[in-house]
């Protein structure tokens, strides 16, 4: 899916914005302003894929849009984050397959 492919396998990462990201989200331990503003961010994006998957399967119901939106939202930050220690990791090629499996269950409630 373009959209897996987009998040999953970035034709150049941008490891800068993970440690932004990360420092933020620590940062965040400290600060109920931070924590909340990131919450509502990671939230948005999380919607952000909710509206995107509805779009593209209007037949799945509510309960599996959200589950595959949140699966595909924690595999990204996780994956995202892991983009430190360097490319190449068998996790990073897993975690896509992990997210290509929470999209085919889309297409298997239909």
């Amino acid at each position: 899916p373009v959209l897996l492919d987009l998040l999953l396998d970035p034709p150049e990462p941008d490891v800068l914005t993970v440690r932004v990201f990360t420092a933020l989200t620590i940062g965040a331990s400290e600060s109920p302003e931070l924590r909340a503003w990131m919450a509502a961010w990671i939230e948005g994006f999380a919607g952000f894929l909710r509206g995107v998957i509805e779009a593209d399967h209007p037949e799945a119901s509510s309960e599996l849009v959200e589950a595959v939106a949140a699966g595909i939202t924690a595999i990204y930050f996780n994956t995202e984050s892991l983009r430190l220690l360097g490319e190449g990791l068998p996790l990073h090629e897993d975690s896509r397959r992990a997210a290509v499996l929470l999209c085919r269950a889309l297409g298997e409630a239909s």
